[in-house]
């Protein structure tokens, strides 16, 4: 990684709040919790580099040299703006607790934008609970419970829930591939949980059955051709999750085991959040593979293509990663911030009333689509099927198959704070009333 990559992401996040400040006016601090040891350490960068260009949308003059240029880069509504980076580590929670701490008590931030991974989340929200005062935005968190259940009011989430991510995979393998018995396969995380509730809820609510759930065969299991052959006999299809592990020894096991891979496969997961993910590899091709998420990957998709464009410009060493599950939900949370601001004239108001209330009720032009808030400050939106197909001199292209809109968390009733948490074994697969976009 380049140093002018380094310096622009550093400088970006030294915005002058004091010392550069023409304004008597206190800046608004937004503190933003960014690993910087441990699995995601590799993404510090990437982290701050997300939440510093929506203020570099914004007007900041990024130098010849690379640095970003004076205070006016912060300014919102005729505010400053100060960006306050502490460190922590997926799953360390002491350190969470003790970065968001340091934010509040001793950094004095106002706002602070949350960390990555589910266990986190649950540790964010409670953190939340205990600073009123403070608006605390979700980062990277697929946790449906986490504004689902005894979300404080202070507390917001921009992107979807695990659930969410997969909405419409469920009606596809029972409408258009007439899947009647589905196997789950993923990797024995809580995200992964979380991602195939969506698929069990859609799809048992039409009459479809989950024969299965394996959360072994991905991580614990270097043969597994045995398991692949029992999943082809017993259902018509397969589900496949995973954000951490190569699924390559599982396909090449269940490719061998039915007619057709296009016919008996779904995907899902930040594996497959990459084109990459999709192009030949290992005697497994993937091509006509329909997969699920909120963020789309067909190259036409142009919130994307231009939210990419901008990333790459401000940042050239990092923009290859700015469609990384990483990164977006990091940009959209800060986009809502200062689109909440310029709402309030660069207000927080009384309690911050004025600002949170700008949050819940103004629309967000996320790369993903345009983002409401329900009413538990949860993220409604889009979610995406794509299917891989073969593009120019041979590439692997993304191509839409069904962009759902509207889709909301409680997928209409089916989950609700009285609901088992998604797990190993739940929900159950229930037939019932379907959510509105699977009817």
């Amino acid at each position: 990684m380049g140093s002018r990559t380094t310096t622009l992401v550093c400088t970006a996040l030294v915005l002058f709040g004091a010392s550069g400040c023409s304004s008597a006016e206190k800046p608004v601090r937004i503190g933003v919790l960014a690993d910087c040891s441990g699995l995601f350490a590799q993404s510090r960068e990437l982290s701050l580099a997300a939440v510093s260009l929506p203020l570099i949308e914004r007007g900041a003059r990024i130098a010849d040299d690379g640095v970003v240029a004076g205070v006016q880069v912060a300014t919102v509504a005729g505010r400053t703006v100060e960006l306050i980076p502490e460190c922590t580590e997926f799953t360390y929670v002491h350190r969470l607790v003790a970065a968001t701490r340091r934010l509040v008590e001793e950094r004095h931030a106002e706002i602070v934008i949350g960390p990555i991974g589910s266990p986190d989340g649950f540790v964010f929200r409670e953190l939340a609970a205990r600073f009123p005062d403070v608006t605390f935005l979700h980062g990277v968190t697929t946790s449906q419970e986490v504004t689902l259940r005894d979300a404080p009011d202070n507390l917001f989430r921009f992107t979807p829930d695990g659930a969410q991510s997969l909405a419409g995979l469920g009606a596809y393998a029972y409408r258009d591939l007439g899947w009647r018995k589905a196997v789950v396969v993923g990797e024995l995380f809580v995200d992964q949980w979380e991602a195939a509730a969506g698929f069990i809820a859609e799809f048992c609510s039409l009459g479809g059955a989950v024969v299965e759930r394996d959360w072994s065969t991905l991580q614990y299991n270097p043969k597994p051709e045995t398991t692949a052959h029992r999943h082809a006999t017993k259902a018509d299809g397969v589900v496949l999750l995973t954000d951490y592990t190569s699924p390559t020894a599982y396909l090449r096991a269940y490719r061998k085991a039915v007619e057709r891979l296009p016919a008996s496969l779904l995907v899902g997961g930040s594996w497959f959040s990459a084109t990459e993910s999709f192009r030949r590899q290992d005697g497994v091709d993937l091509r006509g593979v329909v997969r699920a998420g909120y963020i789309p990957l067909a190259p036409d998709a142009a919130g994307m293509r231009e939210y990419k464009e901008s990333f790459a410009d401000a940042f050239p060493g990092l923009g290859a990663s700015a469609g990384d599950p990483l990164a977006v939900p990091r940009y959209t949370a800060m986009n809502a911030v200062l689109n909440a601001l310029e709402a309030t004239g660069g207000e927080l108001g009384h309690g911050q009333v004025a600002f949170r209330q700008a949050l819940r009720s103004r629309e967000t032009n996320a790369p993903f689509g345009a983002v409401k808030l329900d009413r538990n400050r949860q993220m409604t939106g889009h979610t995406y099927l794509e299917r891989a197909t073969a593009g120019a001199a041979g590439k692997t292209v993304m191509e839409p198959v069904r962009t759902l809109d509207g889709v909301e968390q409680s997928f209409d009733g089916i989950f609700t704070p009285a609901s088992a948490p998604p797990s190993a074994v739940a929900p159950a697969c229930v037939r019932r009333a379907p959510p509105p976009w699977a009817r």
